[in-house]
């Protein structure tokens, strides 16, 4: 859905134990605009290994980091285990992924800035660029998720700035300067996820909402959702911003 397939949900029996169960119906191919990409494949390649081998920056590869980093973090914040980051171990790929154990900080000298985010897209995608989540806060009615402002030298690469990559993110400009930046891909595969989940849950339905101007962009949207969510899709369209 992250990429551009279509996703939509139906019930079946399973065969052997007789329980309802719900199932996933994915389109044959992305609607992304000049994206060459089959979803039979891609599935494929993933299960093999290949994609990862030899595309390891590949945009349903992103998206996929962004939910594992999700379920990391979701655990750190239902049951307290908390998680480091883990480097990709091929090089053209500085991308990071949380495994369990102690958080752990970049180097800095002197006291380290902070940045602090409500949002778990946010921290999510933050953390797939090497930005780690050292420790999460009670914010009232929100936990609020503390990271060091500059993230790890990723095979010697450029530390990102965790505020800088916030700023870019919410005022439109990354979307607009670089619409396949990793972080849109992270952040978009946990909203799409969550989306998922509450539909799964309260059997909402969903209305698959294109942009009609054929960008391939799409958004998510209850069926329940009043006018203004619609109108809130076309102005993101407008700004070739990429949201779930």
């Amino acid at each position: 859905m992250t990429i551009g397939i279509p996703v939509t949900t139906h019930r079946k029996i399973h065969e052997v134990l007789g329980e309802e169960r719900r199932a996933y119906t994915l389109g044959d191919r992305s609607l992304m605009t000049g994206a060459q990409i089959f979803t039979d494949a891609l599935i494929k390649t993933h299960v093999s290994g290949d994609l990862e081998r030899l595309d390891p920056c590949h945009i349903f590869l992103e998206a996929l980091r962004g939910i594992k980093n999700r379920a990391s973090l979701v655990k750190w914040l239902m049951e307290g285990r908390t998680s480091f980051l883990t480097l990709h171990p091929d090089r053209k790929c500085r991308r990071t992924l949380y495994a369990p154990g102690l958080p752990t900080s970049p180097p800095v000298q002197g006291i380290p800035e902070l940045v602090r985010t409500p949002h778990l897209a946010e921290a999510v995608a933050l953390s797939c660029l090497g930005i780690p989540v050292i420790k999460i806060e009670d914010g009232g009615n929100k936990r609020v998720f503390v990271l060091p402002r500059l993230g790890f030298s990723l095979h010697g690469g450029k530390q990102q700035d965790a505020k800088q990559l916030i700023e870019d993110f919410q005022s439109g400009r990354m979307a607009i300067q670089n619409p396949d930046h990793p972080f849109l891909y992270a952040h978009s595969a946990v909203r799409n996820y969550r989306t998922l989940r509450e539909y799964m849950g309260n059997e909402i339905p969903l209305i698959y909402f294109e942009d009609s101007k054929g960008t391939g962009r799409a958004a998510l949207i209850r069926t329940d959702a009043k006018s203004v969510a619609f109108d809130h899709a076309r102005k993101v369209f407008d700004k070739k911003r990429i949201i779930s």
